[in-house]
């Protein structure tokens, strides 16, 4: 039996040797394979990086991991939560936050219709150090990127870029919206409530949209890398990339994740 347990962090930059497994991560890497083998979800590559993320925090190559955003509650990742806290990690259910810098000159009406979309979205907090995960459990309140890049162990240089591209995305959204409607804000509003795809006008803005949704994600990871740390092979989000990349090899992960 799994007793609770105090996982040793690495702290974020520091670039240690993934550690040797131990009996409690050997069971619960076994029971990620098992879970993953069994899923009936069609994206088993979502879930897979899911629960990396999770031995990743079990291994204390991050404090904190977000895991469930975007689909539902299933057997396999309600295994991983119940199994958690016997390796000493706590979990909790929460919902996606809004970055501070993301609604930046954006209206009132706009950010308040996002928040409620976002609450009404669950996600599964999976942490070693409490402090962390109360920083992600959000009551509505925007984080800041930095609390967000320390609270994931993300490099501030990716969390910084994709947050520019959210808040582009925000602007070019909110453009379409104005002009398929002519400005009317209330079926602006029931646009955005319902999720509506939005039209590019002209080649411009198809290549700006395209910017704000490009995501590079660090393979076995959830870095969204920026165009600095993509380019360099040798760049803080390609070596956190490297780690995990182990971590899953050793885990027996790799036939379930995305190619790399």
């Amino acid at each position: 039996m799994l007793e609770p347990a105090q996982k040793k962090i690495i702290p974020y930059g520091v670039l240690e040797p993934v550690p040797k497994k131990n009996t409690e991560a050997q069971e619960l890497s076994s029971v990620i394979r098992q879970a993953l083998r069994e899923t009936t979800m069609p994206s088993v590559e979502v879930l897979a990086q899911d629960f990396l993320d999770v031995l990743a925090v079990d291994a204390g190559l991050k404090p904190t991991a977000v895991i469930g955003f975007g689909y539902p509650m299933n057997n396999a990742l309600d295994r991983i939560i119940t199994l958690a806290p016997m390796l000493g990690m706590a979990t909790s259910m929460s919902h996606p936050w809004q970055a501070s810098c993301d609604s930046e000159d954006l209206p009132s009406w706009y950010v308040e219709t996002l928040a409620r979309l976002y609450a009404s979205t669950p996600i599964h907090i999976v942490s070693a150090i409490p402090a962390s995960l109360n920083a992600l459990m959000t009551d509505g309140s925007p984080l800041s990127p930095e609390q967000e890049s320390h609270s994931l162990a993300y490099p501030s240089c990716c969390v910084n870029e994709y947050h520019r591209r959210r808040h582009a995305y925000h602007l070019l959204t909110l453009d379409m919206l104005a002009r398929q409607v002519n400005g009317d804000e209330l079926r602006m509003r029931r646009l955005v409530q319902s999720g509506v795809a939005m039209a590019p006008k002209d080649e411009a803005e198809t290549t700006a949209l395209l910017w704000a949704t490009r995501t590079n994600f660090a393979p076995c990871t959830s870095i969204a890398m920026c165009g600095a740390c993509a380019a360099d092979s040798d760049s803080p989000a390609r070596r956190i990339s490297a780690q995990f990349r182990r971590l899953a090899d050793r885990a027996g992960l790799l036939p379930f994740l995305s190619p790399i």
